[in-house]
């Protein structure tokens, strides 16, 4: 057979020759792996160095009934790839890394795809708990949020309330200074003056409280 004839039932388009290269290293004999050893001469194996190998055992009998079980694995394959939904996919790996995951699938007893498969399903599952985390952590930032929300109405409320105390206490005290300073304490109060009293106390206490409200919102907007 010419070098230069391709192997038809071999398709080029799906990558089926990495398919067929862990068959071959997993299924040759001695004297067949010995036959590839001789062909390789340490280049990287490719889908025109595994043609090259397949036409170089179909020269001898022996690398004919290899060729013969391999096709009929391969027809497995993709009936099996098939029947599971599975698409041959083509992508390059640094050498190493072949290296290792073709060490590791034979530690293991599985095949380079499943280990593939396996490590992506992996990498699914460990985004989806990096997702729900996430979600649960802005959930409590939510919540947190409320709460703090709720806690500056309430401090609002609050803020409000005293005031409006300290209005009504602080014109109290009014009437009280004014009727004692007064000759006859009995003697009705000037409302003017008694309003002018009370607006100058209840001023100081809303800038003090004014103080202490930017105060802490200066602290907040650093936290």
């Amino acid at each position: 057979m010419p070098t230069a004839d391709k192997i038809r039932w071999l398709k080029k388009e799906n990558a089926e020759w990495q398919w067929v290269c862990d068959y071959i290293e997993g299924n040759a004999n001695s004297a067949i792996a010995e036959d590839i050893r001789n062909i390789l001469k340490n280049r990287e194996p490719s889908h025109e160095v595994i043609e090259e190998i397949i036409r170089h055992l179909t020269r001898t009998e022996r690398g004919r009934d290899f060729i013969k079980r391999l096709r009929n694995a391969l027809r497995q394959h993709r009936y099996r790839s098939s029947e599971k939904g599975k698409i041959i996919c083509t992508f390059a790996l640094p050498t190493n890394t072949k290296k290792a995951l073709r060490k590791n699938a034979e530690r293991l007893g599985k095949s380079e795809s499943d280990l593939v498969d396996e490590a992506l399903n992996q990498s699914e599952r460990l985004i989806e708990e990096h997702r729900q985390r996430e979600q649960r952590l802005e959930k409590a930032r939510e919540l947190e949020r409320r709460r703090a929300k709720q806690r500056i109405e309430l401090l609002r409320v609050k803020h409000h309330e005293a005031m409006r105390q300290i209005q009504m206490l602080a014109t109290r005290l009014s009437i009280w200074e004014l009727a004692l300073g007064a000759e006859h304490p009995d003697i009705s109060v000037d409302q003017a003056m008694l309003a002018d009293t009370a607006k100058e106390k209840t001023k100081a206490v809303k800038k003090a409280i004014k103080t202490a409200v930017a105060r802490w919102d200066f602290l907040q907007a650093r936290v």
